[in-house]
């Protein structure tokens, strides 16, 4: 059993709602009764548009206690109960790699320079270093829909806005305003020399302030992070035992499923008022970024088409098994599946051999639990790091032989309703993923979220990606650039030059000294390291932390712990899994590359999917013949 002792931070309530123009579908929550807190860059980072809400606690974890009674066979929802101090659980603070970096050393966000001089403004770094060039390097674009995927497992820190209206911080037509009207505005300003947007400020407020079991704000100030830390599908399933609850089904799907509607498409949300044109709508996930792109919303189809697959054929195996075990046992090879493609064939081509190595993140072998490690998401990780795969970003998405614009599918969930094989096979190929780099595409840089009726060759009403990046560092006080390099072993930059002739010149435009680079900036600047994407300070910290989900993890899949783990068959069957196999099992799928996140060539031939479903994970292993366990929903002990 587990008894929660949680601290509620006043009068606060669950936003289901945040739209720009096209249906935007995004969790937020209140925490007073006039704000609330909405999803951040890549949902709303504006916080633009209309909402509807329905009154919701927003609880902190900081104290729940686990009562053993037996052997904890399967993860809560929320991840509590995981470590022994509920660290990674849902609604806790995101852990620090090097102290908070604030103005006033306790909350005011950096602002100025080594030298004292302003720093400069996030849209100028952006349009100056960042500029929009393709790229590629033979990756497909299920590469950057994975990154996005799983990030969307680990981590969210929701930022204010207002009671049904979100948080407008700017003044009319884009003006910056002489006074903030909240504390939690932080908008970022346009200068003159930026002709790109419409206005002179560009929308932005900060994270919510995670707060003391007294209710008070952490000093300094700390974020939270919304999603339970480990790598748990909670995407798919729900960081919250309600949203679990309310993404299954057992009268029509069958014992142990998840909801669907017709198609095998995700449910149709209830939740949410959409804004949009006849026949779309907002699909229901276990995460409320779901509908944001049509990309990411098959990702989370897949992934709850495979969960029911499962489902149905261990009611084959496992005849005596309750609806809460069937649905418990194949959340836990779910589960599985998405930790072994993560580390097997994702991390490998993000952080390279060496740094696999370095770090223990092969897989292939059976790990101990180690409880002293925190598993929380590190702010660099999720804030700076983490954001890599911004640069992967296509251009175009190429669904059915038409090129549609990335700047026309943010929030079309109908895009899917209307051709899933088609946007699924736009992830496979033949369009490649934009190489890692500091070049990122328009479409997030000056596009983000633009409203449809945007007049083409006029200045955007779209929001910059980039931009949003940088200020949020600033906002979360992540020291610059130069300090992660130090903390990862690596000699500090001491030249603008160091970095090229050509980039040298422009970050010499930007910033005054090498000291004041931004660490998203910094990151994406530097050249990979042998068999990576990104650079050395990116791949330390990436390395890092996936090191911690992997052993901080009481539940990852090769625990040495067979109770939370599997038995060596099953676990040998879950190992023959790819990514591929899985894009096989959707209908309609009739062969793919060998490796899905490679573009398919003459070393990754496209194979039929006959070959591959002989090697699906074999449930027969999961047999039983003995009675049914008693049915444990809230029951982890």
């Amino acid at each position: 059993m587990k008894t929660k002792k949680t601290v509620l931070s006043g009068t606060i309530f669950l936003l289901v709602a945040i739209l720009i123009k096209r249906a935007e579908c995004v969790r937020s929550f209140f925490a007073q009764p006039v704000t609330m807190c909405g999803a951040p860059e890549l949902v709303d980072a504006g916080s633009t548009g209309s909402i509807s809400f329905k009154p919701f606690q927003f609880l902190q974890n900081y104290d729940t206690e686990c009562t053993k009674e037996g052997v904890q066979e399967y993860r809560t929802a929320d991840g509590t109960c995981n470590h022994a101090f509920n660290l990674g659980s849902a609604e806790t603070p995101l852990r620090r790699m090097l102290p908070a970096a604030y103005a006033d050393k306790t909350n005011a966000p950096r602002s100025r320079g080594k030298h004292g001089q302003p720093l400069p403004s996030p849209t100028d770094v952006s349009r100056i270093l960042h500029t929009d060039q393709d790229t590629f390097n033979g990756f497909s674009v299920m590469m950057m829909q994975w990154g996005q995927f799983i990030d969307h497992d680990f981590a969210l820190a929701p930022v204010k806005t207002e009671t049904n209206e979100a948080m407008r911080c700017c003044g009319p037509a884009g003006s910056v305003p002489a006074r903030l009207k909240s504390r939690d505005c932080m908008p970022i300003v346009i200068t003159d020399a930026d002709k790109r947007f419409r206005g002179k400020c560009m929308e932005f407020s900060r994270s919510i302030a995670a707060t003391t079991p007294s209710g008070a704000k952490m000093s300094p100030r700390e974020q939270v992070n919304s999603l339970t830390a480990f790598i748990d599908g909670s995407m798919i399933y729900g960081s919250t035992e309600e949203r679990m609850d309310g993404l299954r089904e057992s009268t029509r799907t069958g014992p142990g499923a998840l909801m669907k509607m017709a198609g095998d498409l995700l449910p149709r949300s209830s939740e949410v008022n959409c804004v949009h044109l006849p026949g779309h709508f907002c699909f229901m996930g276990g995460d409320t970024r779901v509908n944001e792109h049509p990309g990411l919303t098959v990702m989370h189809t897949v992934w709850v088409r495979i969960h029911n697959d499962i489902a149905r054929k261990l009611q084959h195996y496992r005849p005596r098994d309750s609806e809460e075990e069937i649905f418990q046992l194949t959340r836990k090879i779910v589960v599985a599946i998405l930790q072994h493609i993560n580390y097997r064939e994702y991390l490998p081509r993000v952080v390279g051999y060496e740094n696999m190595q370095r770090h223990n993140l092969w897989p292939w072998k059976r790990v101990g639990y180690v409880s002293s490690i925190d598993p929380r998401i590190s702010n660099a990780f999720a804030t700076a790091a983490f954001r890599f795969g911004h640069s992967q970003i296509p251009r175009h998405f190429n669904i059915s032989g038409r090129l549609w614009p990335l700047r026309t599918l943010f929030n079309r969930p109908d895009m899917v309703f209307d051709d899933f094989n088609g946007v699924l096979k736009s992830l496979l190929g033949p369009s490649q993923a934009q190489m890692v780099d500091h070049r990122i595409v328009s479409e997030v840089t000056g596009h983000l979220f633009e409203p449809e009726d945007q007049p083409h060759n006029a200045p955007s009403h779209g929001l910059d990606l980039v931009a949003l990046n940088i200020q949020r560092g600033r906002d979360h006080g992540l020291p610059p650039y130069n300090k992660y390099r130090e903390f990862c072993g690596l000699p500090a930059v001491t030249s603008f030059n160091e970095f090229g002739s050509d980039l040298g010149k422009r970050l010499a435009h930007v910033y005054r000294h090498v000291d004041d680079i931004d660490l998203f900036s910094g990151g994406m600047l530097e050249d990979p390291v042998s068999t990576a994407s990104v650079g050395p300070t990116f791949a330390c910290i990436i390395s890092q932390q996936f090191n911690s989900l992997k052993f901080g993890d009481r539940f990852f899949y090769e625990t040495d712990r067979v109770a939370e783990g599997f038995t060596d068959g099953q676990l040998r069957s879950i190992r023959k899994m790819s990514l591929a196999h899985l894009c096989c099992e959707m209908k309609g799928i009739q062969a793919v590359q060998r490796n899905a996140f490679i573009a398919a060539s003459r070393s990754n031939p496209i194979v039929p999917c006959t070959t591959l479903h002989e090697t699906f994970v074999d449930l027969s292993l999961w047999r039983t013949d003995v009675s049914p366990r008693k049915d444990t929903r809230h029951t982890y002990f």
